[in-house]
């Protein structure tokens, strides 16, 4: 198993660094985990929308949602893709989604997760972890090969990270600290950090997502 940071800055990009996005790569199953402003051209040098078996947006905020309105407009307007591209989002997405876009159907196969809900890729299994936020979000617990990778996606302070305490890996969202992500003892990289901090001081000793950065498993 396989993620390539395709970006990482918090709530708006900076100066070479997207917004939060990665691609996740298992037994030759991709996804596109949160679409955020700026990760659909840094997606683009990896694979492209025709390859991707889904895509996962955690919540509805634009820095892990934007992109996916370039991509519809690639698969609506041009030759990216043959079939409907597979969509994962909190409830009601795909309605907000088409306040700005129009209808998404057409496009995209419209799934909404729940917490629990799983997803069967084959070789890629993933299930849906509801963590408390300002909007409905849901990280993810992926497995493959014996090995489990574990995406917070944005959470409150004080927040229970528990179901993620048994992750070979967790990509976790830190904004001005990681305090409660180190507390779970798990190997561990910091993403989506304000973009006025240094995500080497807010890491400390854990891992700083930067763009580009491959994390194997």
């Amino acid at each position: 198993m396989r993620v390539t940071v395709l970006g990482c800055s918090g709530g708006w990009p900076a100066a070479g660094r997207p917004c939060s996005g990665y691609l996740l790569e298992a037994g030759g199953r991709q996804v596109w985990l949160d679409a955020g402003t700026g990760t659909m051209p840094e997606l683009l040098r990896h694979t492209t929308l025709a390859d991707l078996d889904a895509v996962w947006i955690s919540h509805l905020h634009p820095d892990h949602c934007s992109d996916l309105f370039g991509a519809f407009q690639a698969l609506k307007y041009g030759n990216a893709r043959d079939d409907r591209l597979p969509v994962y989002g909190p409830p009601r997405w795909a309605s907000a989604f088409e306040a700005f876009a129009g209808p998404a159907t057409g496009v995209f196969e419209v799934h909404e997760l729940v917490d629990g809900g799983r997803v069967d890729l084959g070789p890629l299994q993933l299930e849906a972890v509801f963590v408390p936020h300002v909007l409905p979000t849901f990280g993810v617990r992926a497995s493959a090969d014996g090995k489990v990778f574990g995406y917070t996606a944005d959470y409150e302070p004080g927040a229970d990270l528990s179901r993620f305490a048994d992750v070979d890996l967790l990509l976790a969202e830190a904004w001005r600290s990681a305090d409660a992500v180190a507390a779970l003892g798990v190997r561990a990289v910091i993403t989506h950090v304000h973009p006025d901090l240094d995500p080497l001081e807010v890491a400390g000793d854990m891992e700083a997502a930067a763009p580009g950065m491959v994390i194997s498993m």
